[in-house]
């Protein structure tokens, strides 16, 4: 290697970046979702409901 280029700089760097990316995406996900769930009406389950069939 010439110039004093240190490619481990680079490749942690990339790793850097993918491993914030990921907790982002992960992060926004798992908000939404739990606001998806608050959204959700509440319903009760009484022993009288028959089973839902899927």
């Amino acid at each position: 290697m010439s110039g004093g280029y240190n490619q481990w700089l680079f490749v942690i760097s990339a790793y850097t970046v993918v491993i914030l990316a990921t907790v982002g995406i992960l992060t926004t996900s798992w908000l939404q979702m739990r606001r998806a769930e608050q959204r959700l009406p509440s319903r009760k389950i009484s022993k009288k409901d028959p089973p839902r069939a899927h």
